[in-house]
């Protein structure tokens, strides 16, 4: 064979072989690119799924807040529920009864630290000082005195003797009572004396 026909030779393989590199090199760039696209689908995907699992991590937020703020609620409900029942039961007449709900919101908004429904337990305990026809009313009149001497007792830092300031409360009133003071200012006075005592 002569060098000529050597150097054709292999100077067509060499064309056929850098062709062929090409095509290879094509495809792998075509790949590439194609795996550049599905990368960055997952990379779209990834923020979707952060995303979604954000909204759902916001909407249990959501959710449990608005279980626990039903919740808070449906505990005082059923308090003020169950002393509307101990007022029906006591044989409360409908008029004192609407007369002690007004009274046990107006106490409520007077002194803070008070409930309508601890307000309408304490209207009750009232009612057993006092003995007569305007019992209920003595005992409206005397619920925000009530309240708040129950409350500076709870504010204080002083130990009550295992009792409770509604306790104390309630038994100076009916000291107060027993004293026989009549007028309901008068009365007032006593038992604010009296409760600055166990304070």
């Amino acid at each position: 064979m002569s060098d000529q026909f050597k150097v054709g030779i292999i100077l067509e393989l060499q064309d056929r072989f850098s062709a062929g590199l090409r095509s290879v090199s094509a495809m792998l760039t075509s790949t590439q690119s194609h795996l550049s696209g599905i990368n960055a689908s997952i990379g779209k995907m990834r923020q979707l799924q952060s995303t979604y699992s954000n909204i759902a991590s916001v909407g249990k937020s959501i959710a449990n807040t608005g279980i626990s703020a039903l919740q808070a609620t449906i505990d005082p409900a059923k308090e003020y529920v169950h002393q509307l029942n101990l007022m029906n039961m006591n044989g409360l007449k409908h008029l004192d009864i609407q007369k002690n709900i007004q009274a046990s919101w107006k106490t409520a908004a007077a002194v803070p630290t008070s409930t309508p429904a601890g307000n309408l337990a304490a209207l009750s305990d009232l009612r057993t000082i006092f003995v007569g026809k305007n019992a209920a009313q003595e005992g409206r009149d005397l619920l925000p005195t009530f309240q708040r001497i129950q409350a500076t007792l709870d504010a204080s830092q002083h130990k009550l003797g295992g009792h409770t300031s509604h306790d104390i409360v309630f038994s100076a009133a009916k000291a107060v009572e027993m004293m026989g003071v009549l007028d309901p200012e008068k009365f007032k006075h006593h038992l604010s004396e009296m409760t600055r005592v166990a304070s």
